[in-house]
């Protein structure tokens, strides 16, 4: 008697065809956890717990980054990173630590900017900013190079990598949250094993 397997394949691209796949949200979901999910945008803070982000930050190489004094960083031996005069920095120091994280300059600036204006931060805090923005920074450059948007909507693609480029991740951040979730999978192949 011959005895026949029944094989179902489910096939999924590893890429969305929308970049805005949302992260898995955890525990059981009541039909009004639902409706109030669907409305709630996952946050950067939320992606950051997504396995795809996970394992970017995992696989990360950087500069190492220690505590050379209070408020102050040493990153990759060469480079001192006085948090409370970050923004003064000069021009040509910046594109050097630039290089080093592999960011645009802009990213860079702003992320001084900001951490200048944060009295009493810790060297070691800041060190986690600093990584914190290296690895958004990646995973949004990542994510959107990777976006094939629907056609007629190529521009949403160019200006978030031109938001990345001038050094506004908040707003790449916002867009890539705004993308529409991608549909679900439809596409199931039955075949049967020799």
């Amino acid at each position: 008697m011959a005895v026949g397997v029944l094989c179902v394949i489910y096939t999924q691209r590893s890429m969305p065809a929308s970049a805005g796949e949302a992260p898995a949200q955890s525990g059981p979901q009541s039909p009004t956890n639902e409706a109030q999910a669907a409305l709630a945008s996952p946050t950067p803070e939320q992606w950051r717990r997504h396995p795809s982000y996970q394992v970017l930050d995992h696989r990360a190489a950087l500069p190492s980054m220690k505590v050379a004094a209070k408020g102050t960083l040493e990153i990759g031996g060469q480079t001192k990173l006085e948090l409370e005069g970050a923004s003064q920095m000069p021009v040509d120091q910046k594109k050097a630590l630039a290089a080093q994280f592999e960011l645009p300059v802009a990213a860079l600036d702003r992320f001084l900017q900001r951490l200048a204006a944060q009295q009493g931060m810790g060297a070691e805090q800041g060190a986690r900013q600093l990584r914190t923005l290296v690895i958004d920074y990646r995973f949004l450059r990542d994510r959107w190079t990777q976006y094939r948007p629907p056609s007629g909507q190529e521009k949403t693609k160019t200006e978030a990598l031109q938001c990345l480029e001038a050094g506004d991740l908040d707003k790449a951040w916002a867009m890539f949250i705004a993308l529409p979730a991608p549909a679900a999978p439809s596409q199931l192949q039955a075949t049967k094993a020799p």
